[in-house]
């Protein structure tokens, strides 16, 4: 049997069950349920790794903890930024983590965190301008444009993450 301290990853995974997350083909909506509940495993998960880290306990695990933490607490205000657009909370929240992330990633010269940031921030972003363009041509002209400047953004900031390697 594996524990906690022996593999974060299988930990973490085994700790999703209790919160009730299961892929399948049914799983098609992100309800509200699914949202408040994946916003607190991401905290529970976030927090658990900042005590084992602080405590000394296997400090190398804490960025399998933070990385479980990010995508669960980013899946789910993009999925209420996308559902309720700016008549909710999820937007400057979306903002603040995504905003956070690339805080944390300069910070630590971890790329993988700024990664995070541009593509849950552009994936809020298209979830609220899809709503907005009622042309087919200005759907392909912003989809077009904006994925080639997020892979542009992308492509011009790993450099700059390896060369300061």
């Amino acid at each position: 049997m594996t524990t906690l301290l022996e593999s974060p990853a299988a930990a973490t995974a085994s700790s999703s069950v209790p919160f009730g997350f299961q892929l399948s083909e049914a799983f098609l909506h992100f309800d509200r349920y699914y949202r408040e509940s994946a916003m607190a495993y991401g905290a529970v998960t976030f927090g658990l790794g900042f005590v084992l880290y602080r405590a000394g306990i296997k400090k190398h695990f804490f960025q399998v903890y933070l990385n479980f933490a990010v995508h669960f607490l980013l899946v789910a205000l993009v999925s209420g930024v996308a559902e309720y657009r700016f008549a909710s909370w999820h937007l400057p929240a979306l903002a603040l983590a995504v905003a956070a992330a690339a805080v944390y990633s300069v910070r630590t010269g971890r790329f993988l965190y700024m990664l995070y940031a541009i593509l849950y921030g552009f994936a809020g972003m298209t979830s609220l301008a899809i709503r907005y363009i009622d042309s087919t041509g200005g759907m392909l002209l912003y989809g077009i444009g904006s994925s080639l400047a997020v892979i542009l953004l992308i492509f011009s900031l790993s450099r700059r993450y390896r060369a300061g390697a």
